[in-house]
């Protein structure tokens, strides 16, 4: 899993198996992530994260899958 937040972080998006774009308000049309999660609920879908050991599901409450 990566976790970025701008265009600079496309190859590391490209690469990684699951990726995931933080939004904080930039346009998001240049992001290469598969998901995208709001900067404000960041924290609570890192805890959630690591409650599920790490386990990644794109069902997760504050993740939206890129369209």
């Amino acid at each position: 899993m990566f976790i970025g937040d701008s265009a600079i972080d496309n190859t590391a998006f490209q690469e990684a198996g699951v990726s995931v774009g933080v939004f904080h308000g930039q346009p998001v049309e240049g992001l290469r992530c598969g998901y995208l999660v709001d900067q404000d609920r960041l924290a609570v879908f890192l805890r959630s994260l690591a409650d599920r050991g790490m386990d990644f599901a794109p069902s997760m409450p504050w993740v939206r899958g890129r369209v």
